[in-house]
Parts: C-alpha cells; structure tokens; sequence
C-alpha cells in the first residue's frame, strides 16, 4: 500500500483563506439582514439608483447596502405643558432659575423646577390682566397690570404665591424689575414709575413724563433704563433730592420711524443694553446711551421681549413664534430654531442657553 499523500502546504493556506472569506460573507450578510426593514405582502422596499448616495444608501459596487441613520438632537426650545390657554404676557425666575412665575390674562402661574411644571397660584380678583412679574427671590415676586376697573394694578407675594398683596395705581403697570429682594421698580403709562426699597410694603412715586412706558431693567439701586412709546428711553440714577429718590439721564429718545415703541430692555451692565420694539427694532448701547446703533433683525414683526443673560448673549422673541439670538451682545442676530408659530410675549434668560419664553394661548417654552 502505497502512503497517503497530504496537500501540500500552499493547497492548505488556499482552503483556510476560501473558508475565511465564506464566513465573513456570511457575517456581511446577517449584518445586511438586520438593517434592512422587514418586508411582507402589504411593506415595499424601493432601491433606488443614486447619483450621488451621501445622504442615502451607501454604494458598494452593484448593490446597496442601508445603513441605520443616527441623529442627535440638539438642546434647544421646547414646549412645556402650562395647563391653560390664557394669553401669557411675563416671565420671570429668580438667579438660580427654578423658581419662576408666569402672568397674564386673568392668570399667574409658578414653577418651582425651572418651568418643566406649572400650577395656578392666581389671587381672586376681577378683570386681572396682568403685563410683567420679577422675582428676586424662590419666594418673593412683584407682578404689575391692572383690573376690571381700569386702573393700575402692583402684586406682592412673599409666600411663592400663597397669598398676595394688593396696591392700587392710577395708571396700567406695564414693567417690573427687581434688583433685590427689598428694591423694585415698576413703569407704566404716562410714564410712570413706582419704586420700592421695602421689598413691596410700600412704593414711591417718580413721574418721568407723559408718555407710556412699556418696559424697565435695573442695573443697581435707582440705576434703571426704562423705554416706551415713540423710542422713548429714560435713564436713572441715584440722587437723594430727586423724586423717589433718583436723577434722570438726559433723554435719549430714539425717535423710531412711524412713531412706533420700544417695549422692552434688557442690560449687561448700564453701559451696555439691548432695547427691542415693534417693527422688528432692536437698538444696542455700549456708552451708557450715548449713542443708539439699530442692529438688524432681520424680521418685521413686533418684538416685545428681550433677555441678555451675560455679555455675550442675548435673545428676543416676537409674533409668529419668532425667537432670535445673539451672541456678540445683541449687535447682530439670527434666528433661533422655534418650536411653535404662536404669538411670544416675553422672556427671560437665567444662563447663556437656558430661558423660559411665553406667550398666546397658554404657551411656554423653555430653552436648555
């Protein structure tokens, strides 16, 4: 009997490199298997010859091969449930953000979680309308607008909104601010201004003029910039003699074309400040009012609120949903992804990308 012969060392190596191949095959093609979708008599798979299969399948020789597509969603705005449909006109937390208030149309609504939830927490008075709220504290807020009567209307709360103080005014409260748990300062029509260093116990009056003022940002004690119709902008400071207790800056009216308003300012610091109004205006300050440079927005829609958390960024809203950012200081802007079409009617903004903004119909949003 002759000796088996055994392959030769290269037939061996061939067999070995033809089994490898076979078994990657295989692996290609169960991997193939479970990204391609399930099929039966009533699914249909179209495999459609690309030019160009970037944003497709990916090309591999003949055939293609689907790929599972992955995307991240970026932080950004989203809408949060505030449990009624009345129009929201303010907003305001305190520094940390959590603890917030939201006023309107018969309705003040709070969130103790940075906006994620809301709970009525509304006083019972007839025809509340309410325009602005500022809380310098989890637990202390100031929210201005008027009542049934017509007249002008300042709440104070230092329970969160258990219980709430009332002080009646002569004229609509349009704007608050507080810079401290015992000073405010209030603006309204025929411009005007009403100041606390109380914490709201009792408030001062500082008539600044005769024309509506729609909106107020402290700075510092008696240190404000307020605006209002036909560009108005008033500048305060503090000087004992004054009334209330402050001085005005000389006036630095803008004078907007047609007539129209500033309705709301927000600043970094008294030098540098961002006013917004109707016909998408935005003007920005960097010499303490100075001088007044329009910045372009962009849009032609009213914006009634803005918010400059540092000196880096800044947001607005207005009608449509309109949102629109800046991160050189409010001297030039884009537009801000904007989950709804819905009317904004004001925001704040308590971190360079974290605000709370409101507006018709209940809405709120929330930027993380």
């Amino acid at each position: 009997m002759k000796p088996l012969k055994l392959p030769s060392r290269s037939l061996l190596r061939s067999i070995f490199n033809a089994v490898g191949i076979l078994i990657a095959l295989i692996i290609l093609g169960v991997g193939v298997l479970t990204v391609l979708p399930s099929t039966n008599r009533n699914d249909s798979v179209d495999f459609v010859t690309r030019a160009d299969p970037a944003s497709g399948p990916v090309a591999q020789s003949d055939f293609y091969i689907y790929l599972p597509i992955v995307s991240s969603v970026p932080t950004g705005w989203s809408s949060q449930t505030s449990g009624v449909t009345n129009l929201l006109y303010g907003v305001g937390c305190e520094n940390s953000g959590q603890n917030c208030m939201a006023v309107g149309l018969g309705i003040i609504l709070k969130t103790s979680n940075g906006g994620s939830s809301w709970s009525p927490v509304t006083p019972s008075i007839a025809g509340l309308d309410l325009k602005d709220v500022s809380c310098p504290t989890a637990t202390r807020c100031v929210a201005v607008g008027k009542s049934s009567s017509n007249t002008g209307l300042i709440l104070v709360t230092t329970n969160a909104g258990s219980s709430w103080s009332k002080f009646g005014q002569s004229y609509l409260m349009s704007s608050v601010d507080c810079i401290s748990s015992d000073e405010c300062v209030a603006v309204g029509h025929e411009s005007e201004a009403r100041f606390t260093y109380n914490g709201g116990s009792s408030w001062q009056s500082g008539p600044l003029g005769n024309t509506h003022l729609h909106g107020v940002d402290c700075l510092s004690s008696r240190t404000c910039w307020m605006v209002g119709d036909g560009g108005r902008v008033i500048g305060t400071y503090p000087n004992a003699g004054g009334s209330g207790g402050i001085g005005v800056i000389p006036k630095k009216d803008l004078l907007l074309n047609e007539g129209k308003s500033l309705l709301s300012i927000s600043c970094v610091k008294q030098e540098m400040c961002v006013t917004v109004g109707q016909i998408g205006k935005i003007f920005q300050t960097t010499n303490t009012g100075g001088s007044w440079s329009a910045r372009s927005s962009g849009t032609g829609v009213t914006l009634p609120g803005v918010s400059c958390p540092d000196a880096a960024f800044c947001y607005a809203v207005g009608d449509n949903g309109t949102i629109l950012i800046s991160s050189n200081g409010g001297s030039s802007w884009f537009p801000d992804d904007s989950p709804t079409t819905t009317n904004l009617k004001a925001i704040d903004c308590f971190g360079s990308t974290t605000c709370l903004a409101v507006g018709a119909n209940g809405t709120i949003l929330q930027r993380q």
